[in-house]
């Protein structure tokens, strides 16, 4: 489905003049675009400082900011509202007025009101033993009206460049408890009889019962690109055409193939850009 969203393209567009690099992180619909209700476009870009929100039917836009220095990591909609995620796990949320874009309720002057402050000693790098460095990504989700953030640790082989081979090594699931004030994040052990398919720009619980296929409960489903060989890589011809992929148990900590090696055989070897595709109902 095409949908024409001239104003959203203008946002974006200045949006992006206050940045050096051109970059578009992720893109999110608040709800299917044949609803009864006009659903909202929000498009994280521009070094992850500033969100564009626009509207499907109505075709307004607006480029909304946030007061600090820390990168945002990720954007999700609950219940209307857009929440966004800093590097340092600080939660943000913008509530628009009745659907009205123009008239933000409850924000600070960039945009953004703080649900969860930074945490100073969050970050994105690190450094446990010489030669032994990890990198941590942040991600939201949205289940049963309950938002949460997953972590992801990958190691970095030594003597590597930082975004070129490192792998998953385990995951973190936190529910973000939004009854309290302040607000935490709460560190969960099982999900409920769902499961978490994700990857570099998607995070999507599903009930483990409603899939077929044998998916398990209180399991990550992952996948993200990588480059074991960056030659092989630029001729299409690398070894692992899932890149870093499995299934990580939340419950043992153990990591299994998403695939069996005699279905990975069966792959082309090309470059490689997997996501996942869900159906609507799901």
């Amino acid at each position: 489905m095409a949908i024409p969203l001239p104003q959203l393209a203008d946002a974006v567009l200045r949006a992006r003049m206050k940045f050096k690099w051109d970059v578009y992180t992720k893109v999110i619909l608040s709800s299917p675009p044949d609803s009864s209700m006009d659903p909202l476009i929000a498009a994280l870009i521009s070094e992850h400082h500033y969100v564009v929100i626009s509207t499907c039917k109505h075709h307004d836009a607006i480029s909304v900011g946030y007061d600090s220095n820390v990168p945002l990591a990720d954007i999700a909609f609950l219940n209307g509202e857009l929440y966004a995620l800093t590097m340092k796990e600080g939660l943000y949320v913008y509530s628009p007025n009745n659907g009205c874009l123009g008239a933000p309720m409850n924000v600070s002057p960039g945009g953004f009101h703080q649900r969860i402050t930074d945490a100073p000693k969050e970050r994105e790098l690190y450094y446990f033993l010489p030669g032994l460095l990890y990198v941590v990504s942040r991600y939201l989700a949205v289940c049963d009206g309950r938002l949460f953030m997953v972590r992801r640790w990958l190691s970095v082989p030594a003597h590597t460049r930082l975004g070129d081979e490192e792998r998953t090594s385990w995951f973190e699931v936190l529910e973000a408890d939004l009854t309290i004030a302040p607000c935490q994040w709460r560190r969960l052990h099982r999900l409920g009889g769902h499961a978490i398919f994700l990857g570099s720009k998607c995070t999507k619980f599903v009930r483990a019962s409603q899939c077929v296929g044998g998916v398990q409960e209180d399991c990550i489903y992952f996948m993200h690109r990588i480059y074991d060989n960056q030659a092989r890589e630029y001729w299409g011809l690398h070894a692992d055409p899932l890149g870093d992929s499995g299934v990580y148990n939340m419950r043992t900590g153990a990591i299994k193939p998403l695939l069996p090696e005699s279905r990975l055989a069966e792959l082309p070897l090309k470059h490689q850009f997997p996501t996942w595709f869900f159906p609507t109902d799901l």
